[in-house]
């Protein structure tokens, strides 16, 4: 039951990180390279007390996941800012139901267990399908200027789809200390590679490398963002400990899912437009929950 306490942390983190863009509007790149920087500070001390792995495939396998992570990240800021927090999850959906069909496939323990109990197999799978399909009837009913942000939640879902399975082959899966070691190790790469392949990606948009005023540091260095690192560092030890400790990883992603329920709500108190319909998010989240239960 540890990865669900440490997947309900990292649903947490992702409302807090989705949202924040909505009402400020930065431009993704910059802000993911100036947040990436308290993240780094975060895990620096990594550096000094982590046991470094001598397998080279780790660390590739790392710097795969922050790519992912990268591109992944500015999509979230990018559509939080032009749409709401909400949409800007969508590719959780796509990552969800891809996770848990390819995991099966590939996890001899998770074809055996369910062989063994095929009624419960059948009921989680039923789960998975219905809060999968549920979550696309909380959609906005307006879809004026929205063109393409599905096509770029499929996309990112298939790419955080393959990194979660790879960090799920890297990661110990037990709770100790090995664990926990390499979460900090790879939460230090992930943020390193993040804000040196978001320089690499303004360079490439601006054309410039040299012009680091661009950058608009007196904009984007101030407490919220560096507030907004450590949250992206605290969900990244959470989702990976989740992942790593989950039967099955997807489970944290349906997890995540009843995010747009939370969202219908708070966007209601802060009288934010979301023509979402809850009743959806209701049913997401009751699937949720009882998968959480056929797993205890």
């Amino acid at each position: 039951m540890t990865w669900v306490l440490f997947a309900i942390a990292t649903l947490t983190t992702q409302i807090v990180v989705a949202n924040w863009n909505r009402t400020r509007k930065l431009e993704p790149i910059r802000l993911n390279i100036w947040r990436s920087l308290s993240a780094i500070l975060f895990f620096s001390p990594a550096l000094f007390y982590a046991s470094w792995d001598l397998d080279l495939d780790i660390y590739i396998a790392f710097i795969f996941i922050a790519i992912v992570s990268t591109v992944a990240q500015i999509s979230i800021f990018y559509l939080s800012a032009v749409h709401n927090g909400r949409v800007s999850l969508l590719s959780t959906n796509f990552s969800m139901i891809f996770t848990y069909l390819v995991w099966i496939l590939l996890d001899p323990v998770t074809q055996s267990r369910y062989f063994e109990n095929p009624t419960k197999a059948f009921i989680i799978s039923t789960l998975i399908l219905i809060s999968f399909v549920a979550s696309f009837f909380m959609r906005q009913t307006r879809r004026e200027n929205k063109k393409g942000y599905l096509f770029i939640s499929m996309a990112i879902g298939v790419l955080i789809t393959m990194s979660t399975i790879i960090g799920k082959k890297m990661l110990p899966q037990n709770m100790d200390q090995t664990l926990i070691n390499k979460l900090f190790i790879m939460g230090f790469i992930i943020f390193l590679t993040q804000f040196l392949f978001s320089l690499f990606i303004w360079a490439m948009k601006e054309k410039t490398i040299t012009q680091l005023k661009r950058l608009e540091p007196c904009k984007y260095i101030h407490k919220h963002t560096f507030i907004l690192g450590i949250l992206g560092a605290l969900g990244c030890i959470t989702s990976w400990a989740a992942v790593a400790l989950a039967p099955n990883p997807a489970y944290i992603k349906a997890l995540i899912m009843s995010a747009p329920l939370i969202f219908v709500i708070y966007h209601k108190i802060q009288n934010v437009e979301d023509k979402a319909n809850p009743v959806a998010g209701s049913v997401v989240a009751i699937c949720v929950i009882l998968i959480i239960l056929l797993q205890t």
